[in-house]
């Protein structure tokens, strides 16, 4: 019952410890340093964190729990809570899932694992799947939309980044996503990377046969693996899958020489994991055939820092599949709190296509009479993404 606090509004004076010590604020031009660490200038990522953690706590600003569990987040990359929450709120939200798969509307997003994202209405599956994911589920269900802006969490969000900060995207997953490790600034850009939060919330009970979210305690004041200079975002047009499994064996070698274990997070129906930007995480290995993992992800960024939610997804437009973007500055808001809703939150969007060569794969694919090929996407995409960047560095 302890995680049962009252979350109170409180804006965090900046405190300072006895001894001040210089912050590095990242710029726009950096992204790491000369020893390949994250450049941040949050509090809880400084030398003296412990010390402001007392700080606040003492002033009467944190709670004993507050200081416990931010004192986790500084030195392992996360803290845990329980919602409590009633059992008629989850339910409701499977419902709202159940309800998505009989009407597959046009603007929300589905992707099977590892696929694209794709409009249910224009989607090739037929039922949930392992892997499979929704995006953006907030601004479709009720349910969703209470925990994409629940106050208990973003206490602890508000707290992290010592200021008011905004909820921007949201996944669901029915079943383990399998998932290697990975750093979320790799795929879930903010500006600067350290900016980012995120939450998992566990939706049912999940065991150690589920998949459940794996973590490597410690990991997020492990340096970076550079996919190019100064580079940590796998993007998909420049980033090689030999790059990708380079970055894997670095994540194995560099976690063995720290002496960093993997460990897994079996939860209780309302259960939360929020992390830092840095901590390695993904999804363990489902070992009960057909067994769900329903979770419910969300990313949170200072609120001045992300104004907008933008999100590309699938649409059949003239008989073919094509990328279409999205974009919104709607807001959800809850006792102060607000939330993006998702990019596609309009019944009736008006996709803006994407380049002429991004349905180069499926054109070939309707010529030759072939099922469309995964591997050759990401060949266009590489090609003409390269392409497309050095016509821009001429400009």
């Amino acid at each position: 019952m302890d995680d049962l606090v009252k979350v109170a509004r409180v804006r965090i004076p900046l405190l300072s410890s006895p001894q001040r010590v210089a912050i590095v604020r990242p710029t726009t031009m950096a992204t790491l340093d000369h020893q390949q660490n994250l450049l941040s200038d949050l509090w809880l990522d400084q030398p003296d964190a412990a010390a402001r953690i007392d700080l606040r706590r003492n002033a009467g600003v944190i709670t004993e729990l507050e200081a416990e569990r931010l004192r986790t987040f500084s030195e392992q990359g996360y803290l845990r809570l329980s919602l409590g929450e009633p059992e008629s709120l989850f339910r409701d939200f499977e419902n709202d899932i159940q309800r998505i798969w009989r009407e597959r509307p046009a603007n929300v997003a589905v992707s099977s694992k590892g696929g694209w994202l794709t409009a249910f209405s224009d989607s090739d599956l037929q039922g949930p799947e392992e892997g499979y994911r929704i995006a953006d589920f907030h601004s479709f269900s009720e349910a969703a939309k209470q925990l994409y802006v629940h106050p208990q969490i973003f206490r602890y969000v508000e707290l992290i980044l010592e200021d008011a900060a905004v909820a921007f995207q949201s996944l669901y997953f029915g079943y383990g996503s399998e998932q290697s490790l990975h750093r979320d600034p790799m795929f879930v850009v903010t500006r600067p990377p350290s900016h980012l939060v995120a939450a998992w919330i566990a939706l049912e009970d999940i065991g150690p046969d589920c998949g459940p979210l794996a973590y490597v305690p410690g990991s997020h004041r492990l340096p970076w693996f550079e996919f190019g200079p100064d580079t940590i975002v796998v993007n998909k047009s420049i980033v090689s899958k030999e790059q990708r499994e380079e970055f894997a064996r670095w994540v194995e070698k560099t976690c063995a020489a720290r002496g960093l274990q993997t460990q897994t997070f079996s939860a209780k129906r309302g259960d939360v994991f929020i992390w830092h930007a840095g901590l390695l995480h993904g999804g363990s290995r489902i070992t009960r055939p057909g067994a769900t993992r329903r979770s419910f992800v969300i990313h949170y960024a200072r609120r001045d820092a992300y104004p907008e939610r933008r999100a590309n997804m699938r649409r059949r437009l003239d008989g073919r599949l094509s990328n279409v973007s999205g974009r919104t500055t709607q807001l959800i808001h809850n006792n102060g709190y607000v939330g993006l809703h998702g990019a596609f939150v309009s019944p009736t969007p008006d996709p803006v296509t994407a380049p002429w060569w991004s349905r180069v794969p499926d054109e070939l694919s309707r010529r030759l009479g072939l099922p469309p090929s995964r591997r050759v996407q990401r060949l266009v995409q590489r090609v003409f993404g390269r392409l497309s960047a050095l016509r821009e560095g001429r400009r």
